[in-house]
């Protein structure tokens, strides 16, 4: 896929000078959302479906996780890197990672009471860009429902990986617990070589014991037995490497 185009917020194309605040169209990064709209109608989508792109570093992405025009909370589609969702309740942190393609919805974090009291934050991994739907997205929507269709369908498939991760976290052991999590990472973001999948994934022990729900000492003692077991390794680039045997050593 060619380089988005960047437009102004206005919809017109933005020069290498243009100051105004940067934005994308969405049909040349979300080939699913021109599929929804019926063929005589994309030209006129392709103008109007224009969403403001954010490059954030690392660290926290709050207040920037609210639309950076409206300042309301929202929908934003990961567009490039990754964000972590991390959800603490007393001194743990669960933490999910959200990467391109995926949408950050916003809307109902941390709104209704409850009487177990946790707090959401998300945080850049290294940096990310991030695209925000806002009025524009709205107003096509009600002209071609199908884009609810589509924002629906990614936070089913979103959901449906939340659960996969829910059951992970059941495992009694953390060695399963760890080549669980990433054996599915090597679903999303793993590379076929001849020595096994390559996982680019630069995680520190200490990331990994938050998204299995795991202490850092003890993640590290895991992670050294499965390297031992040569099932899974850290390289020197910091991706990952899950040997073949995983499915077996699981």
């Amino acid at each position: 896929m060619s380089a988005p185009e960047l437009v102004r917020a206005d919809g017109a194309t933005a020069g290498a000078d243009d100051g105004a605040t940067s934005a994308v169209r969405l049909l040349e990064v979300a080939p699913e959302i021109e599929r929804a709209i019926p063929a005589d109608d994309r030209e006129l989508a392709r103008r109007v479906l224009v969403a403001h792109i954010v490059a954030v570093r690392a660290g926290r992405l709050e207040p920037m996780v609210a639309h950076p025009v409206t300042g309301a909370p929202g929908l934003a589609v990961v567009l490039e890197g990754l964000v972590l969702r991390n959800t603490q309740l007393g001194a743990r942190v669960v933490t999910e990672i959200v990467g391109a393609g995926d949408i950050l919805d916003t809307r109902d974090d941390d709104v209704e009471p409850s009487l177990v009291s946790t707090t959401t934050e998300y945080v850049v991994h290294r940096t990310a860009k991030l695209a925000f739907l806002g009025d524009r997205f709205g107003a096509g929507a009600r002209r071609w429902p199908g884009l609810h269709d589509v924002v629906h369908a990614q936070l089913a498939r979103q959901r449906r990986r939340a659960s996969t991760h829910l059951a992970i976290l059941q495992l009694p052991r953390v060695e399963d617990r760890i080549l669980s999590v990433f054996s599915h990472f090597a679903d999303r973001w793993g590379r076929v070589t001849p020595e096994g999948v390559a996982i680019d994934l630069p995680l520190t022990h200490e990331l990994i014991g938050q998204i299995i729900g795991g202490r850092r000492p003890t993640v590290s003692l895991a992670l050294a037995e499965l390297a031992g077991g040569g099932v899974l390794e850290r390289r020197d680039d910091g991706s990952w490497l899950l040997a073949r045997t995983a499915a077996t050593a699981l």
